[in-house]
């Protein structure tokens, strides 16, 4: 059996993510746009290096369950996502 699993709010809290990294980079005006708007921001300042991240620092925005998961049935999971390739 193959699982196909959406990678944003499935396997990834993204809005704890999203959350996290508009206080980290003081970009709370980005809230004021829309989600569009903000993903091509967020695309636009990713694309010029400005967002980074060291390793591991991302652990915590994976569910626990889906790191049981994964451990679990790693040869047997696609991860399926869409969006900013730098943040995906």
């Amino acid at each position: 059996m193959t699982y196909f699993l959406a990678f944003d709010r499935t396997l990834f809290d993204t809005s704890a993510f999203l959350a996290y990294i508009l206080e980290r980079e003081n970009l709370s005006r980005l809230m004021s746009l829309s989600e569009v708007e903000m993903a091509i921001e967020l695309n636009s300042i990713t694309a010029h290096g400005l967002l980074t991240f060291v390793p591991g620092e991302l652990e915590r925005f994976l569910y626990p369950d889906a790191v049981d998961f994964l451990k679990k049935n790693l040869t047997s999971s696609v991860v399926v996502t869409a969006g900013n390739v730098a943040l995906q």
